[in-house]
């Protein structure tokens, strides 16, 4: 299939000539910018890098059963971001991490504006100069170029942005204006991670370290290292998705609403930590990536072929969607080493969204 087609026939979004993707209406709910979220990135960051590289690296589906191992070679050709979504306006100076904000015609604690509101010129030159600053300088003109017409705040432009952020460094912010409409508002973010507290906080309270007890710290520090960090879809790995894993940890404590997201130029896999319900125990973690489904079951290959759920029916490259399930940590659980399973897993439609949901793709035996 052609790449510039994808997600062209789903209900939720407008497909404009150029490929890009827009959502139908303006986004108040966190759940709707997920979804508009996912199928951008799946577009932008998944299907345009394997459509142009010839030798795109696929994820072996086996690599999205927990636990997880690092990847430890970074494809440097390929997009990598993250982000974080708030349910919620941003209070600029409250806010626990560091970022570059961005204006709407809606910022909060402003005056409701009436549905002409237009963004004063300054404004739209301040925003599209915060992403000019951050941009290599290889991709600065064709920025200019591509955004001057554009609001670079509303998620209308999003589907264009998404292929520069995805070369910038650290994460971008969305978050409600004053109207509860979601909008990009902050780039060039530092996500807080305090990994030593929180490591030695979470080994005490499942018994592996005792204060002063250097030997046993010595002992266990690596299982509750990787145990901490499976919880939130993660080995032991790089600086950005430890910062995500934490601070996604660090939201929910403080009763947030919100989801992080990030790709890795290493994993290839879009990985999320949602915590959007007011009474999850724990986030969500969900992954995307590009597989060769290796099934030997020709039915379900067939079913696959015929109802258009292959990129590349040659390869039966699909795109494979996982959630998990998280465990506290059982010492009396045979399996206490593991802190995430398998508890859904499906196949997208490149066209349409739809979910197939009626194979084990990446054989988990526990499924």
């Amino acid at each position: 299939m052609n790449w510039l087609t994808a997600f062209s026939h789903v209900p939720s979004l407008h497909y404009l000539d150029t490929g890009l993707l827009v959502p139908s209406k303006d986004l108040h709910n966190i759940v709707h910018v997920q979804d508009f979220l996912q199928y951008a990135h799946i577009k932008f960051c998944l299907l345009k890098p394997f459509a142009e590289l010839e030798d795109y690296p696929l994820v072996d589906a086996r690599d999205l059963l927990p636990s997880f191992e690092p990847a430890l070679y970074e494809y440097t050709a390929l997009p990598g971001f993250s982000l974080v979504v708030f349910d919620r306006p941003i209070n600029y100076f409250q806010e626990i991490f560091q970022f570059d904000l961005l204006h709407t015609c809606r910022d909060p604690h402003q005056p409701p504006a009436d549905q002409a509101c237009v963004l004063p010129a300054a404004l739209a030159h301040e925003n599209q100069e915060q992403f000019l600053r951050h941009l290599p300088r290889s991709l600065r003109e064709d920025f200019k170029e591509r955004t001057t017409d554009l609001q670079v705040a509303d998620l209308r432009s999003y589907s264009v942005l998404i292929q520069y952020l995805g070369y910038m460094d650290r994460a971008h912010v969305l978050s409600a204006d004053a109207d509860g409409a979601f909008y990009l508002s902050g780039i060039y973010a530092s996500l807080p991670s305090d990994l030593d507290a929180e490591l030695k906080r979470f080994g005490l309270r499942i018994k592996k370290f005792r204060p002063h007890d250097n030997q046993l710290y010595e002992r266990n520090r690596e299982f509750v290292y990787r145990f901490l960090m499976e919880l939130y879809g993660y080995p032991i790995s790089s600086e950005r998705t430890t910062s995500a894993a934490l601070f996604a940890r660090r939201l929910h404590k403080m009763g947030e609403r919100f989801f992080i997201k990030v790709l890795g130029q290493s994993d290839r896999t879009l990985t999320t930590i949602r915590c959007v319900e007011s009474d999850q125990a724990q986030p969500v973690v969900e992954k995307t990536a590009l597989i060769r489904v290796e099934s030997r079951n020709a039915e379900l290959v067939r079913t696959l072929e015929r109802d258009g759920y292959f990129i590349d029916p040659a390869r039966r490259v699909a795109i494979l969607h996982v959630v998990y399930r998280q465990h506290n940590y059982d010492p009396h659980n045979v399996r206490q080493d593991r802190a995430l399973s398998v508890m859904h897993q499906e196949l997208i439609h490149p066209l349409t969204g739809a979910r197939f949901t009626s194979g084990n793709i990446i054989k988990d035996s526990y499924s």
